[in-house]
This record gives C-alpha cells, structure tokens and sequence, in this order.
C-alpha cells in the first residue's frame, strides 16, 4: 500500500492499533492453553495407568542397541552441526541487534549503556570478543551460540553418565540435547540462553566430579550471563557449601571453600548494576505474567505449526513429568536437581506476583533440558520403556518437522534488515522508537537519527544510555534532504511517536509503503522528499 501526502495524519488515526492489552488477552489465552495441556497431560498419565492396570496391557518391546554403534558420535555431531547450519542464515530479531550494538562499543561507552540494561556484561564480552576475532558480522554474533550448542551436547552426557552411570542413558540424553528444536533454535541467536544452561549444566557437572576450579569458572559465568542466572548460583553454591563442609579430605574442603568465596566475589561485582538496571523492569518493562509452566515447552520445542502444537506439547509434558518423577525416584543426587529444576521459574513467578513479572522461559533453558535425563532413562529401563520409546521418537520427529516448516515459513516474513534495506537510497535513516532505533544503528550506524522521545514499553533506556550507544538524537528539520523512516506500528506505540511522525507528514511530502508484521503490528517505511 502506498500513501500520499495529502493524508496527513489521517492514515495514523485509522490504524486500530492494537494496545497491550490486546497483547496481554493474547498471552492470558496461552496461559490457559499451557494449563490446560498440563491438565489433559496428568490425565492421560492417569487413564493410562488406570487401563494398563485394569488390562494388564504390555507396551511394545523396541530396542535401542543402536545407541552402541561405533558411528554413534560421529553421526551424532553431523546431525546436530548440520541442523544448526541453516539457522544463521536467517535474519537478526530484536535482541540479536541489541547484541550487535552492544559489542560495538568502545569500553569507555559500553559500561554506561550497560547500566541503562538489565543484562549482566558477560554475553555481551563474549560477543565482542567474537567480532574482534572473527570481523563484524551477524555469524560472528551468532558463533557463541553454535560453540555453547554443541558443547551443551557433550555436557549433558556426561551429566548423564555421571548420575546414571548408563552408557545408553548418556548417550540418548545427548542425541536429545541434538534434535530437539529449542536446543537448534538457541544455538544460532545471538544471545544468552544456549550459553546460561551450558554454564549450569557445567557447574553441576563440576559439583558431581569434584572439580572445583571449573566450578568457579561455571558457576560465575551462570551469575555474568543473565540476571536469572544469579539464582541458579545461589542454588550451586549452596551445593558446594555442603559438598565442601562434608569433604573427608581437609584440603579439598578448603579448595571447595575458595571457590564459593571466588564465585561470590566475581557475581558480588555485577551488583553495583542491579540496583541502576532495575528500575528498567520498576518503571515499565515488556516482561508479562504468566504460570511457570512456560517454560517447559518453549524450552524444548519450538515454533510448533498450529497442526502440531497440541500434540507435540502433550508429548512435552507427558514426558517432562514421567522424567521428573524418575529422576527424583530414582537417581541420586535429586535434592539438586529439584533445586535446579523446579526452584528458579517458581521463584520467578512469585516474584512477579510480589513485584514486577520476571518470568522468562528462555532464561530457564536449563530447568527445561535437565529432566531430559529422566527421559533418557524411562527409555532405556522403564517396564513400559517401548512405549516411552515411542512417545520420544513421535515428539522429537514432529518438534523437527514443525521446526523446519516454520523456518521455511520465516523466509518470506517480513524482517528488521528487509525492512531497512528500503531505506538503502536514502541519506538519513530516522526512528521514533528506541527498538526500532537500536536496530537501524546496527544496519546502519552512520545514518542513523533518532527521536529523543521514543522510549516505550518494549525498550526504555536512560537518556545517557542511548547516548553512550551512539543514539544521535539531530531533528531531522536541521539537516533534512533526502530521509527514510522505519516505523513499528504496535501495541507499544505512544502518543508522542504518533504525533511526530504525523508532524513530519504534515511538513514534507512523503511516499509510504506499509508492510505486514504480525497480528500485533506493521511496519511503514516512509520516504520524505525535500
């Protein structure tokens, strides 16, 4: 669609945007779908029993011997390489290019935009140090992610091996870790969640093996990665406290007691951001309420296409919770996994209730993908281990089928840089949203305005924030000759940008295109002609 000039603000008023509160109807409808899965899930364990035992059925007997073959590895490694592969070809979503214009920064500038965030530094460190070694680009950002991926395979593994000491166990936990598309998903997104569970499955790895060097390494990097990341330390180092205070060799004891006080000391430095950082989340954050039951499938699976979504989530679920109670049946070491696993998304959730919604599924990756094992073992040594069996080809192949469907799907929406790109023959690029203006400084940072009023609920940064980001905040009147602008037009927009922009259209003639987002948005980009 294209617009004239001579419709004024007009265009602007005969939107019906959405408000968020039709976003939070939207999310209260998947709170209760989530729900009701968990509903329909427990009864069918139920009924199952329930006819099992009346019946005395027999589930079918399937073998897993092929676990053993002595390709297994190599198999494994090119499966889970190769399905990654296609996910950097994809385009950057928002927090990719929040990630981008973060490890741009010269250090003097990233420490006082860090404060305006509500992330530790440690990602953004990681990041900057991939582009320094590998040059500025969106696979270099996204190359962390891989590494942490495929590590997160080999990690599980051996915490399999360790809890279970089960070979077959260990090994179809890891080919789990491999297919399932959550675990593909993150390992090519420029951002925290594959490195946050790699951290904390490491410490628990490092608490199991009596290893407490790398303990310090994981168990600091899980309180540097993500604010979430400090209760899942809090949980570790309670861990290692007993583990050290328990210690039959005195040494060792002291060895696991200076690394608690390292940990402590090296997460202790990223609180002198907390309090700066969270009146981000005080003042209006875009996080929502929601039960903590999100978690489970969004970490496991993703994108479902509608077809699958009941399915795959009912097998999720099934198997999350038969996994759980195998686990804490009959594994050792169940008082950390309860810990690790059931303990941060339920504080996150009464913290929400008591104060601000925190809870975040993708930051809880690691409390989704631990009673992964617990699967592996109702595979492998459950009287009904066939059907387990079954349950976890069915949702593993479908979760692949849907995931690959979607990425098909995602080639032909529409995009941060498709939407850019437009605005490649323009000489200024202006934004009057500080998310939309934080991904033209990552498309093109030298032709970059922004409007000094376009903090919304969806990003709000301190004024020195977005300066020491590279903000430039010019009025495009002072320089105007040839400008492209970038709207997202959305449930967040704010009475300000809507005026500014209907100013703009007012003063200048204009030619607009408007492109399809989402049911919740659109983008317009406009080009104003001197």
């Amino acid at each position: 669609m294209h617009g004239k000039a001579k419709e004024g603000s007009g265009v602007i008023a005969t939107m019906n945007l959405p408000t968020p509160s039709d976003w939070y109807t939207a999310l209260a409808a998947l709170d209760s779908f989530y729900l009701a899965i968990w509903m329909i899930a427990a009864l069918l364990i139920a009924l199952y029993l329930l006819i099992e035992h009346a019946f005395n059925l027999k589930p079918p007997k399937l073998g897993l011997d092929w676990l053993n073959h002595h390709y297994f590895w190599h198999l494994l490694w090119t499966m889970a390489f190769l399905l990654r592969v296609p996910r950097y070809f994809t385009s950057f979503w928002y927090d990719e290019t929040f990630t981008g214009v973060m490890a741009r920064l010269p250090l003097d500038r990233f420490f006082e935009a860090l404060k305006g965030d509500v992330h530790p530094p440690l990602h953004y460190i990681i990041a900057k140090a991939s582009i320094f070694l590998l040059g500025d680009s969106d696979f270099a950002l996204r190359f962390p992610s891989l590494i942490a991926g495929l590590a997160l395979i080999y990690v599980m593994y051996r915490l399999a091996l360790s809890i279970t000491q089960d070979e077959r166990v260990a090994r179809l936990t890891a080919l789990l870790v491999a297919l399932l598309s959550a675990m593909i998903h993150y390992s090519g997104e420029a951002r925290y969640p594959i490195l946050l569970a790699l951290a904390i499955c490491t410490a628990w790895l490092a608490l199991l093996e009596d290893e407490p060097i790398c303990f310090v390494l994981a168990g600091s990097a899980t309180g540097l990665l993500h604010a979430t990341g400090v209760i899942y330390t809090a949980i570790l180092l309670l861990m290692a406290l007993y583990i050290g205070h328990n210690h039959k060799r005195l040494w060792k004891s002291l060895e696991w007691t200076i690394s608690i006080m390292l940990v402590t000391v090296l997460v202790g430095c990223y609180g002198v951001f907390v309090i700066t950082q969270s009146s981000d989340i005080s003042n209006g954050f875009w996080l929502w309420a929601m039960l903590p039951t999100w978690h489970v499938a969004e970490g496991l699976v993703m994108m479902p296409s509608p077809e699958l979504m009941i399915p795959i989530y009912l097998g999720v679920v099934i198997l999350f919770i038969a996994g759980s109670l195998a686990m804490f049946r009959f594994m050792r070491t169940r008082t950390i996994w309860i810990a690790l696993a059931i303990f941060p998304p339920l504080t996150l959730f009464v913290l929400g209730l008591l104060w601000h919604p925190v809870y975040l599924p993708r930051a809880l990756l690691a409390s989704s993908i631990i009673p992964l094992i617990g699967w592996s073992w109702l595979a492998v040594h459950s009287k009904r281990k066939g059907l387990y069996q079954l349950l976890i080809a069915f949702t593993v192949i479908c979760s692949l089928f849907s995931y690959i469907y979607q990425m098909i799907q995602q080639s032909d929406d529409m995009t941060f840089d498709k939407a850019f790109a437009m605005c490649n023959e323009s000489e200024y690029i202006y934004t009057t949203s500080t998310n939309m203006s934080i991904a033209s400084l990552y498309y093109h940072p030298e032709r970059s305005l922004a409007f000094i009023d376009g903090n919304n609920q969806h990003q709000e940064l301190p004024l020195k924030a977005r300066q020491a980001m590279g903000f430039d905040f010019m009025p495009p009147e002072i320089v105007f000759r040839d400008l492209c602008t970038v709207v997202n037009w959305n449930y967040y927009t704010t009475q300000d940008e809507i005026d500014r922009i209907a100013q703009l259209k007012e003063l200048y003639p204009y030619t607009n295109e408007y492109l399809e987002l989402d049911a919740f948005g659109f983008y317009e980009v406009i080009h104003f002609h001197d």
